[in-house]
């Protein structure tokens, strides 16, 4: 992604202050926006995860998915500016800086003695609304309690 672009995205993120505002970031209407918030469709079904259990999925409609991708975007794009040379897993690349994607976080780790991969149990799922909207208003102070209350919804299940 260009910088650019980056720039561009976490300044219209940041500027949000209202649900209109929020409509606008998001290209919807304020009915749809609310409902997606209040009532989120989705779709539950579980894959094999291994011979003896099976991870339980949550998929979101076609419509509260692209509301949650367009603000993926926008807080990759303010994180862009505060991550930790450390990050390599799951964020934005601009043109001109060494790729960060999950082969070359491997290769960070390429010579050392040991490893540790855990696999968190239920970690969504342990993620509360309230706490999603305490980072959230942390990052965009200037927020209504209604909106930062909205994104808050559509950020969790």
């Amino acid at each position: 992604m260009q910088l650019f672009k980056i720039h561009n995205e976490s300044r219209k993120l940041t500027k949000l202050q209202t649900l209109e505002d929020l409509c606008f970031y998001l290209e919807c209407d304020k009915f749809r926006l609310q409902l997606n918030a209040l009532k989120p469709v989705y779709y539950q079904y579980k894959i094999r995860k291994n011979k003896v259990s099976f991870r339980q999925i949550e998929d979101p409609a076609d419509e509260l998915k692209k509301m949650q991708r367009k603000l993926n975007d926008g807080l990759q794009a303010v994180y862009y500016y505060q991550r930790p040379p450390a990050v390599f897993g799951f964020c934005i690349n601009t043109n001109h800086e060494t790729e960060r994607n999950i082969v070359t976080n491997a290769g960070q780790h390429v010579k050392a003695r040991s490893l540790l991969n855990i696999d968190l149990k239920d970690f969504f799922h342990q993620i509360s609304k309230s706490k999603v909207k305490q980072i959230y208003e942390s990052i965009q102070p200037r927020l209504d309690n209604e909106t930062s209350d909205c994104v808050a919804s559509l950020c969790t299940f």
